[in-house]
C-alpha cells in the first residue's frame, strides 16, 4: 500500500484538484471489493487517477434490497410521528423536509407560475418558447 500512498501523493502535488465532474463511472460492488481486497494496483490508480480527474464512482449494490425497503418503511414511519417543520437554509439546519399541503403545494405550482407569467411585462416572449 505504500506504493498507493506515494501515487496517491504525487497527484495531490502535482495535479490541480477537479472543480467539474467530467465523468460517472459505475462499478459493482463485488468487483470492487475484490480489486480493493486483492491490492489491484492497477485498478487502485486508475480510480484514482480517474477521481483526480474529475471522474465520479458510484459503486453499485452495496446496500441490499432488503435494508433499502426497511430504510423507506422507517422514514414512513418517521414522517408520520413527526410534524413537519420548515427552516430557512443556514448553517446547522436541523433539516430540511416539510409536507406539503394542497395551500402550500401551490407557491410551487405551475398555476402559481402562469400567474406571475400574466403579471411579466415580457409574458408573451416567455410563452413563444413553451409553458413553464
Amino acid at each position: 500500500m505504500k506504493k498507493i500512498k506515494n501515487f496517491w501523493a504525487s497527484l495531490e502535488g502535482n495535479k490541480k484538484k477537479p472543480s467539474d465532474l467530467k465523468k460517472i463511472n459505475k462499478v459493482n460492488s463485488d468487483l470492487f471489493i475484490k480489486k480493493i481486497k486483492s491490492k489491484d494496483q492497477i485498478f487502485i490508480k486508475k480510480m484514482i487517477s480517474g477521481l483526480y480527474s474529475g471522474q465520479f464512482y458510484v459503486i453499485k449494490n452495496v446496500i441490499t434490497k432488503k435494508y433499502i425497503n426497511k430504510l423507506k418503511l422507517n422514514l414512513v414511519d418517521y414522517s408520520k410521528k413527526n410534524n413537519s417543520s420548515f427552516h430557512k437554509m443556514l448553517e446547522k439546519c436541523p433539516n430540511y423536509w416539510r409536507r406539503q399541503d394542497d395551500k402550500l403545494a401551490k407557491k410551487y405550482s405551475i398555476i402559481f407560475l402562469d400567474g406571475i407569467k400574466k403579471i411579466l411585462k415580457f409574458g408573451k416572449i416567455l410563452t413563444t418558447y413553451g409553458d413553464v
